[in-house]
């Protein structure tokens, strides 16, 4: 069974971008699982405590002291943008 049509284009495509650079060719994939897997780390563990660092501190200033003129302006805008 050959392959789909869109599999040959997409592997001929890689092999034209990548043909400047043919003996880097093998190590697209590792570094490719590498970053995914880095973002993943990065969404999964460490946003979240650097985000969870400052909330706390954050909501609280918008709930007591800005929550108000925030809403008047945000209102205002859109006034005038409809």
């Amino acid at each position: 069974m050959p392959a789909p049509k869109w599999l040959v284009v997409a592997r001929n495509e890689y092999r034209l971008r990548t043909s400047r650079i043919r003996k880097l060719r093998p190590y697209f994939p590792i570094l490719f699982i590498i970053a995914i897997g880095l973002l993943a780390v990065y969404v999964m563990f460490i946003a979240p405590r650097v985000f969870g660092l400052f909330i706390d501190d954050f909501l609280a200033f918008i709930i007591t002291q800005a929550a108000v003129p925030i809403v008047q302006i945000m209102l205002f805008m859109i006034f005038f943008i409809l």
